[in-house]
C-alpha cells in the first residue's frame, strides 16, 4: 500500500490513520491535529460530533455534541521521559467493515495492515518533553513512529503503531460503555456503518485513554 510506505517519522499538520485488509480496503479513519499545545482526536466520520482533547495543562476531555462526557488528567511526562496518553486498538477478530481507500478521503493517510487473528494494531499516542527526533527514537522501542507534532510549549506528541495481543476478555469491558446508536446523527456515518468503538478502561484511574475500534466504524 502506498500510504504505509511513506516516511515513518515526520512532522505533520494533521494525521489520518487506519488499518487495511489484504485487498487494500480501509477501515474507519481517525484524525489528529494540534493547535498550540493541545491535541484534538476523533473518528473522521463523526469528528464534528464526538471529539477528544488532550491539553497542555494535562487535562483531557471527551465531548459529545459539545457536552463533556468524560474528564481526566493524563499521566505526566517527566523531564526526558515519555508518557503513553492514548491507545487506539483495531482488533482483527472484530474488524469486518472495510471501505474503498478513497471513500473517506483522497488526502494523505497512514494505513497499516491488519494484525493476525487474535491480535490488534495498536496506535499509541505519546507525550514527551524531549525534542522531536529524540522522542521518535525512544518511541521506536515501543513501535513504528508514523508522525509527530511539535507543541508550542516545547513538547512533542509522537504517534506510533505496533501489533499486540487483544484478549477476548477485554470485550466484556468494551461492550459496557457504548453511546446508543439511536442518539447519533446517521447522516455523519458511512454507508451501512454502525456505532462500534468503545472505551475499554477508566482513564481517570490509569492516566491513559484506551479505545477499541470494532467492525470498522469508530465512535466512543
Amino acid at each position: 500500500m502506498p500510504d504505509q510506505d511513506r516516511k515513518s517519522s515526520r512532522t505533520v499538520e494533521k494525521l489520518r490513520f487506519s488499518v487495511c485488509d489484504q485487498g487494500g480496503n480501509v477501515a474507519s479513519l481517525w484524525i489528529a491535529n494540534c493547535r498550540k499545545s493541545d491535541l484534538y482526536l476523533g473518528a473522521a466520520s463523526v469528528m464534528g460530533t464526538c471529539k477528544i482533547s488532550f491539553h497542555g495543562s494535562r487535562i483531557c476531555h471527551l465531548k459529545y455534541r459539545s457536552e463533556t462526557k468524560l474528564r481526566w488528567t493524563r499521566s505526566d511526562s517527566d523531564e526526558g521521559e515519555l508518557s503513553l496518553s492514548c491507545s487506539i486498538f483495531y482488533p482483527t477478530n472484530y474488524s469486518r467493515k472495510f471501505y474503498p481507500p478513497d471513500l473517506h478521503t483522497k488526502k494523505e493517510k497512514v494505513v497499516v495492515p491488519v494484525a493476525e487473528p487474535g491480535c490488534a494494531v495498536e496506535f499509541g499516542i505519546f507525550h514527551s518533553n524531549l525534542p522531536a527526533e529524540a522522542s521518535s527514537e525512544r518511541v521506536s522501542l515501543w513501535g513504528r513512529p508514523i508522525g509527530y507534532f511539535g507543541l508550542e510549549n516545547g513538547g512533542t506528541i509522537v504517534f506510533a503503531a505496533r501489533n499486540c495481543d487483544f484478549p477476548d476478555q477485554w470485550i466484556t469491558n468494551l461492550l459496557a460503555k457504548p453511546i446508543p446508536a439511536a442518539s447519533l446523527d446517521t447522516t455523519s456515518r458511512p454507508p451501512n456503518g454502525n456505532v462500534s468503538a468503545f472505551l475499554i478502561n477508566e482513564p481517570d484511574k490509569d492516566g491513559r485513554l484506551m479505545i477499541a475500534v470494532i467492525n470498522g466504524l469508530s465512535l466512543l
